[in-house]
């Protein structure tokens, strides 16, 4: 099972119904929307369980204008960053406090 952690900015605002396209491009069973910081920036974050694949994060990261989607592997006890296949900006670490809240 992985934990995923999707801000709903796009750039350093949420555009309409980011939730309802974040919601619907994962269709998860329970969610917590929670505030935290991607660059120090404040936004609404999705946090939920998925079976997704890696794969499947990238082409929804796309989809939903995001350069990255944090992934926490809750068997390994390991997380990564997922980025969208365009994206071409600097990449950062994956940080554990994305999941404390």
């Amino acid at each position: 099972m992985k934990i995923i952690n999707i801000g709903l900015n796009v750039g350093t605002k949420q555009p309409k119904k980011q939730l309802s396209k974040t919601l619907e491009a994962i269709r998860p069973k329970k969610i917590k929307v929670v505030k935290s910081k991607y660059l120090d920036i404040t936004e609404k974050t999705v946090i939920c369980k998925t079976e997704l694949s890696e794969k499947n994060l990238q082409s929804i990261a796309k989809i939903l204008q995001q350069e990255c989607i944090a992934v926490f592997d809750t068997k390994k006890q390991k997380g990564k960053m997922i980025y969208n296949h365009e994206y071409k900006g600097e990449k950062i670490n994956f940080d554990i406090n994305y999941f404390k809240f």
